[in-house]
């Protein structure tokens, strides 16, 4: 009987232990498939963060052109404007000519 009980212990313990092992097998299924999605993230992530990255460099370079470009019209408004007063004080010196004369 002694031998029996622990025959019995033992085929009991094997069956917890076969029992223990089918639930670390699932456990580990479940996060290997969860890992697997994290790395899916985090690749998902780095390909949204280099779109990003190309993004502003892009609007730097737009900006960095756009800011050339009201340089330019800045320097040539100003070269209009010169023109422009320079015209004005010549029209000036000849109505002061025409009023002279008259």
């Amino acid at each position: 009987m002694e031998i029996q009980a622990e025959l019995e212990k033992e085929r009991q313990a094997a069956i917890d232990a076969e029992d223990l092992v089918f639930k670390l097998e699932s456990k580990q299924k479940e996060l290997e498939e969860e890992n697997n999605e994290l790395i899916d993230r985090i690749e998902e992530e780095e390909e949204n963060n280099f779109t990003v990255a190309e993004n502003k460099r892009a609007v730097e370079a737009e900006l960095a052109s756009t800011q050339d470009d009201l340089k330019s019209l800045e320097e040539r408004l100003k070269a209009a404007g010169g023109d422009i007063q320079g015209k004005e004080q010549e029209i000036k010196d000849k109505l002061d000519e025409i009023t002279c004369k008259n």
